[in-house]
């Protein structure tokens, strides 16, 4: 009855209603809320009339979404997928002042009531501000207006599909591009665009001359052609990166960053201790941890407190179930403990190689394998470690280094995804450049502090003081995270102004972590992007100065 009276009302409306999950009797479509990606992608398979709509899909709640390019690729591949909303569009905090007169944004529990949802009302794409969150610039070039759908290397044409459903591409937008090599643009360009009309496709040459050796990428950038009545021409509509195949597909600026001159070492050894002497270092080796315990350089003194292995982060909001799992799991009081340790001395170079795991107090080994570190005559380390995880154990947060550094070492460059935070299943926002800062500008401010400002698939990561220089290089790409907040800090508050900083420079480097997802309200994380493998394979090596 109801639907027949909007029909009479209003006949030119789709009716949607997320509560007629069965017949389908009074509405339009078929509307669900928080499916998976797999479960979107076989009812894109289906050969049914009624189309299927996400009601809700992201999660948008502090460091979120995850999988929104994965969640496109399959509504983008079936006629019968229409889309879906995010949850939500802002963050309903409200601007308060403490007894010191700091503004802040309130949310549940704040005002002593005893019934309320915490922040679970503070999960949208912008904050109360509506400053963006980086969660709204993934989604911005997810929906991007045009795709690279094929790159045909030897002919130097991309293929673009236009995504959009009335206009012809070439009277909305421009298409720039650019050519880089290990970060450093090589060539770049503006492309004629043809006629693409919606949901088409077509060939773009370019002229493209492609290094031989480097990592190479190609931006495919898309801005619009007029002025709107709200975005003024030139206004970026988003880009694409393409992958491009060389001969050598490594990046050739980590050579620039090798240790250099040569000093004979000597080793020193006590029941706990392994030193290590040179003229200008002396590195200290904790045999009951598997790691460093003093990097001194020239008198300097490099790690403020000792190296540790880190399997923790601070539980991102779409971590509030999982969460609990981890710290069933101990995984927040976790640290390393070497068991066997043997060293030697081979062309001049010392190597130590530790059996170590990861381990807390009340449960079982998280994690068991070995450590190899091995210090070269010029000083520079390198450390190769591979673990495995008892299967007994949840998914890991992440699996990485983590060192407390002077304070003063605050500029930090790398060579990665970014300028946005990125992850592994959100990184779209980003691209593969050399990016700079100081650390600070690395964090990302969420109103309830959590996990933030990691940068994905970096080569190589450097941090710079007034009178000190860190440089990490990966064997294989990795994530490293630099911040003046610890972990435990951003675990602990549940507003950002009461974070305090720990005095140093933190800086973590991963061999992975764990996805995003929407896990606090959606489905479980996306098994592609979950840290839950059986072993694990890291190797970096270190250049101080």
């Amino acid at each position: 009855k109801m639907r027949k009276r909007i029909m009479e009302l209003d006949g030119t409306r789709p009716i949607h209603y997320e509560g007629d999950r069965e017949e389908h009797k009074a509405t339009d479509m078929v509307s669900v809320m928080y499916p998976s990606v797999y479960t979107v992608i076989e009812e894109g398979k289906k050969d049914e009339p009624m189309p299927y709509f996400m009601c809700e899909y992201g999660h948008a709640m502090g460091l979120g979404p995850g999988s929104f390019e994965e969640y496109w690729d399959a509504i983008y591949a079936s006629k019968r997928l229409i889309g879906g909303c995010v949850w939500e569009w802002v963050d309903h905090g409200m601007e308060v002042l403490t007894e010191d007169g700091e503004r802040y944004y309130a949310y549940g529990g704040d005002f002593g009531e005893k019934l309320h949802d915490g922040n679970f009302c503070m999960d949208g794409l912008v904050y109360p501000d509506r400053k963006p969150h980086t969660g709204l610039m993934e989604l911005k070039n997810v929906q991007r207006p045009a795709r690279v759908i094929d790159f045909d290397q030897n002919a130097g044409a991309v293929t673009i599909e236009n995504q959009l459903d009335f206009v012809d591409l070439r009277d909305y937008l421009n298409i720039g591009w650019e050519l880089t090599c290990d970060g450093e643009r090589i060539s770049s360009g503006v492309a004629e665009v043809p006629s693409v009309k919606p949901h088409c496709t077509a060939d773009i040459p370019l002229e493209l001359s492609i290094p031989e050796k480097g990592r190479v990428f190609l931006k495919i950038s898309y801005s619009r052609k007029t002025a709107s009545e709200l975005l003024p021409a030139g206004f970026a509509l988003g880009f694409d990166e393409v992958a491009i195949e060389n001969k050598l597909c490594a990046n050739q600026k980590m050579a620039s960053y090798a240790a250099t001159g040569e000093e004979e070492l000597s080793v020193s050894e006590s029941d706990r201790f392994i030193q290590i002497n040179a003229n200008s270092f002396v590195y200290t080796y904790n045999k009951l941890t598997g790691l460093w315990s003093k990097l001194n350089i020239q008198g300097r003194e490099m790690l403020q407190k000792p190296m540790e292995l880190n399997i923790w982060r601070a539980p991102t909001d779409n971590d509030r179930n999982e969460k609990h799992r981890w710290m069933r799991c101990c995984y927040d009081k976790a640290s390393a403990r070497a068991y066997e340790t043997d060293w030697s001395i081979i062309d001049g170079a010392v190597r130590i190689r530790s059996s170590v795991s990861v381990v807390a107090i009340p449960v079982q080994r998280i994690l068991s394998g070995e450590i190899i570190w091995t210090v070269l005559p010029s000083g520079e380390i390198r450390m190769d470690i591979s673990v495995k995880k008892d299967p007994e154990f949840a998914m890991l947060p992440r699996f990485g280094i983590r060192m407390f550094m002077p304070k003063e070492l605050n500029r930090v460059e790398y060579y990665g995804m970014g300028p946005m935070e990125s992850y592994v299943d959100k990184h779209r926002a980003s691209w593969h450049g050399i990016f700079a800062g100081d650390v600070s500008e690395l964090h990302e401010d969420y109103l309830r502090p959590q996990e933030n400002g990691s940068h994905y698939d970096c080569d190589y990561v450097t941090l710079t003081g007034p009178d000190s220089f860190v440089a990490i290089i990966g064997d294989k790409p990795f994530c490293f995270n630099a911040s003046h907040y610890t972990q435990e800090e951003l675990t602990e508050k549940n507003h950002n102004f009461e974070l305090e900083e720990s005095g140093y420079t933190v800086l973590c480097i991963d061999a992975a972590q764990n996805g995003i997802g929407s896990n606090s309200c959606g489905p479980a994380l996306d098994p592609r992007f979950r840290l839950e493998g059986d072993k694990i394979n890291f190797s970096v090596r270190m250049i101080l100065r």
